[in-house]
């Protein structure tokens, strides 16, 4: 038996937003704004408007190295120290395991230094590509957020003995895969529109709440 949370990353695990701190150094805050706008207005694709981000990172010639310096900057929302060493009580005494991924349409850079600091198991998220000498040429995978439920799946096949599903997010694009969720959590009270099993503010709320309520 195993249990596997699928976290978003920006809002979620972090109190930034790795696609903004991007746009305010290498693009334009005013065509990020009017691609937003005409993306859910359904007159451009998701993939359309991430192309024309990286057209303006591309001509100020963002480098990997600038990528790495903007995504290791970042804070976690507060309260997830304490509900992370709380799974890893968790698994010592129960011998549960519980896998913990990253599913996000955020940068890679900055989903993969989470998982390496926190010890996560899986990452997800929007991987660019950069020419021989570290400069962004482009796309290697776009992550939709809308279609998040899609990487979830894959994950309950690749971990078999998955007897639990956790979903953690903060907006309206981690609603589809919290479908497959057996638990179903908000964090930042951004989605209390939709039928989740818990709102909570911060990790400290959702501590006793998934610790108390769903895993004794």
């Amino acid at each position: 038996m195993s249990i596997l949370i699928a976290f978003d990353m920006d809002g979620t695990l972090t109190k930034e937003y790795s696609w903004n701190d991007l746009v305010r150094y290498y693009g334009d805050e005013k065509i990020s704004r009017k691609c937003m706008e005409d993306y859910f207005k359904g007159k451009i694709s998701y993939e359309e408007w991430v192309n024309k981000e990286i057209e303006l990172f591309i001509k100020n010639e963002l480098h990997l190295y600038d990528v790495h310096c903007l995504m290791r900057e970042y804070t976690y929302v507060d309260g997830l120290d304490k509900f992370l060493q709380c799974i890893y009580e968790y698994e010592r005494d129960t011998g549960i395991r519980v896998y913990r991924s990253i599913i996000s349409a955020g940068i890679y850079e900055r989903a993969i230094k989470i998982k390496r600091d926190l010890g996560f198991d899986f990452v997800y998220a929007t991987k660019f590509r950069y020419d021989k000498c570290g400069y962004l040429e482009g796309m290697e995978e776009i992550v939709d957020p809308l279609k998040k439920l899609h990487y979830l799946e894959m994950l309950k096949v690749r971990v078999k003995d998955v007897e639990k599903i956790i979903v953690i997010g903060d907006s309206d694009f981690d609603v589809p895969m919290m479908g497959l969720a057996d638990v179903r959590i908000s964090v930042n009270n951004r989605i209390e529109t939709h039928d989740v099993d818990f709102h909570g503010k911060n990790y400290l709320d959702i501590v006793g709440f998934l610790f108390e309520k769903v895993l004794f």
